[in-house]
C-alpha cells in the first residue's frame, strides 16, 4: 500500500483543479460578486439606485461620493463577468501579450475621464439636474453610454491581464470564495437588507455605514452559502 502525504493530496487536487479551470477567471468572479454586495450597499444609503430597504443621508458630500462611486461601479462590474469570461480571453491574452493587453486597457479608460468630466460639467450634474442622465434621446445619456462602454472594456482587460498576471492561482480562501459565488449572488438581498435594518439607528456617516454594511453583508452571505444552501437540496445549483 502506497502512502501519500497530506501536502501531496493537497497539491495534487489543487493540480487538478489548475489544469480543469481558468482560476484567475475565478477569482475575478468571486471579486465582483463582492463588489455587487457593495453595490447593493451604497443604493441603501445613497442618494442613487433603487434598493428593496433604503436608509438614504442627503448632503453634497455623500451624493459625490456615491454618484462618482456607483457610476463607475455600474459601468463595468456586472457587464465585466460576462466579457472577460468568454472563450477568447485566455487565447486572445497569450497572442499579444501583457504589454498590449495593459496599453489597451488604460486607453479606454484614459478616454473615459474627460468623457466624465464634460458629462458632469455639461450634463447638469452639478446643478443637480439628473433627468438626463437616466436616459431618452439626448446628448447626454449618449454620452454616458460611450462614457459606460469606455470603461467596461478598459476594465475588462485591466483585469483580464492582472489577474491572469498576479492571481492565476487559489488557496483554501479564494477556492471557498470561488465555489460559494453564485450562492451569495443568490442569498444576498435578505443578508443586506437584515443587516441595514440592524444598522440603522448606528450613528454614522453613510459612506462609513455603506463600508461596514458590505463587509457584514459579504461575510453573512457568504457563511449561508457555505453552511446553509450548499448542505441542503440547493447544492446541485450552487
Amino acid at each position: 500500500m502506497t502512502d501519500f502525504s497530506i501536502g501531496e493530496t493537497t497539491r495534487a487536487a489543487s493540480e487538478t483543479r489548475s489544469a480543469s479551470r481558468l482560476l484567475f477567471v475565478d477569482n475575478i468572479r468571486w471579486s465582483m460578486i463582492i463588489l455587487v454586495l457593495s453595490m447593493h450597499a451604497c443604493d441603501t444609503y445613497s442618494p442613487f439606485g433603487n434598493w428593496y430597504y433604503v436608509d438614504r443621508q442627503q448632503g453634497l458630500g455623500t451624493a459625490l461620493f456615491f454618484g462618482v462611486y456607483q457610476s463607475f461601479l455600474q459601468a463595468f462590474f456586472m457587464a465585466a463577468l460576462f466579457f472577460i469570461a468568454g472563450y477568447f480571453s485566455a487565447a486572445a491574452y497569450d497572442r499579444k501579450g501583457f504589454a498590449s493587453f495593459v496599453r489597451a486597457a488604460a486607453l479606454a479608460l484614459a478616454l473615459s475621464v474627460p468623457l466624465f468630466a464634460a458629462l458632469v460639467v455639461f450634463g447638469g450634474g452639478l446643478e443637480g439636474e439628473t433627468a438626463r442622465y437616466a436616459g431618452g434621446f439626448n446628448p447626454v445619456s449618449a454620452g454616458k453610454c460611450l462614457w459606460e462602454a469606455l470603461v467596461c472594456v478598459g476594465m475588462g482587460l485591466l483585469m483580464l491581464v492582472v489577474y491572469r498576471r498576479y492571481f492565476d492561482a487559489q488557496g483554501p480562501l479564494a477556492r471557498w470564495l470561488s465555489d460559494n459565488a453564485f450562492g451569495v449572488y443568490l442569498i444576498h438581498p435578505p443578508v443586506v437588507i437584515g443587516s441595514a435594518i440592524l444598522l440603522h439607528t448606528l450613528a454614522w456617516n453613510a459612506i462609513a455605514k455603506a463600508l461596514l454594511l458590505t463587509v457584514l453583508a459579504a461575510v453573512g452571505s457568504f457563511a449561508t452559502s457555505a453552511f446553509v444552501l450548499r448542505k441542503s437540496p440547493l447544492r446541485v445549483i450552487v
